[in-house]
């Protein structure tokens, strides 16, 4: 029976190997790893925190509680115009 690592798969030892440039622990791969935690970390606080002067109290709202009214609002604007359409074009068919 071969050993763990010796063919094929890298086995556990090979798995955390920071030796050479193909490792995969590589400084560019950290150095990937570490802009794009960057980039998730500043998109999410972007979303999730405080609109710019924002006072903290029970009126506080968030860019995305802003962004989904936003959204809601322009549903039903939609929605209710729709209906005028289909309700207009209903009472012009053939035959009214």
């Amino acid at each position: 029976m071969e050993e763990a690592g010796a063919r094929g798969s890298p086995g556990m030892a090979g798995l955390f190997a920071t030796q050479g440039t193909g490792g995969y622990m590589s400084k560019s791969h950290f150095f990937w790893g570490a802009v794009l935690g960057t980039a998730v970390g500043l998109a999410v606080s972007y979303l999730f925190g405080p609109a710019h002067d924002t006072a903290f109290d029970t009126r506080y709202r968030s860019r995305l509680d802003r962004a989904l009214e936003e959204a809601r609002r322009a549903e039903q604007e939609t929605a209710e115009a729709l209906r005028r359409r289909f309700e207009e074009a209903r009472g012009k068919g053939p035959g009214r």
